[in-house]
């Protein structure tokens, strides 16, 4: 018998295995490296300078709305109360005896003072020129006028100064004048006169004035017993 050869079986080829796929080490590998760390650094620096803008927007708006705030004044009402005008100017006429010029001129002083104040009752102050019981006659007379809505236009004036007496110790004294008040109108709220028709215009009067805080003022008066002058 001839002998049989067996001729060897070829190996099959093994399954292939699947390598992934590096990225390239050469010089295109290192570059979109460095390519995608330059696209970072750039969206980091964009979200940077975006947040600080926002935030610089909202500290200015809040800044603005701050001023605005203090710079507006608060709405208190259709209009502010105006404020009270300054009480009269006290006599600036020295302590100690005074003649009939002088007297005249304080009296006057102390009429136009009062014509001033009562100009608008509502805020009339006339303790610069008023003491006593002339300050009380005041305070009386100027709620009176308040509540009628009453005010003074012009003032009254005064001649035929006597002095009757005068004491430089106790820093009083007592003169008789005719005082004239012609050009005086005692107006309501509608700009009427209300003083009486028959009311005298030129009255004899007694004054007295003291000494009192380094200024002379009227402390009473009071009609003479024949008031016609």
């Amino acid at each position: 018998m001839k002998p049989v050869s067996v001729k060897p079986e070829k190996p099959e080829p093994s399954e292939k295995h699947e390598q992934p796929e590096r990225a390239p080490s050469g010089p295109v590998g290192g570059s979109r490296r460095r390519l995608l760390v330059v696209v970072l650094v750039c969206a980091c620096l964009l979200a940077g300078v975006l947040w600080y803008l926002g935030a610089s927007g909202d500290g200015g708006g809040g800044a603005a709305a701050t001023a605005t705030s203090t710079s507006a004044p608060a709405a208190t009402g259709a209009s502010a109360t105006p404020s009270a005008p300054p009480p009269p100017s006290p006599a600036p006429l020295p302590a100690g005896a005074l003649d009939a010029a002088q007297v005249e001129s304080l009296a006057e002083h102390v009429l136009a003072g009062q014509a001033q104040a009562l100009a608008d009752p509502v805020t009339a102050d006339a303790s610069t020129l008023l003491t006593g019981a002339a300050l009380e006659e005041f305070r009386n007379q100027r709620e009176e006028w308040e509540s009628g809505q009453w005010h003074q236009e012009g003032a009254a004036t005064v001649d035929g100064v006597e002095v009757l007496e005068a004491s430089a110790d106790s820093g009083s004294l007592t003169a008789q004048m005719c005082v004239d008040s012609t050009t005086v109108r005692v107006l309501d709220e509608n700009g009427a006169d209300v003083r009486p028709a028959d009311s005298p215009q030129r009255t004899l009067t007694v004054m007295t004035f003291a000494f009192v805080d380094g200024h002379w003022k009227l402390a009473s008066q009071s009609f003479a017993a024949e008031p016609d002058c």
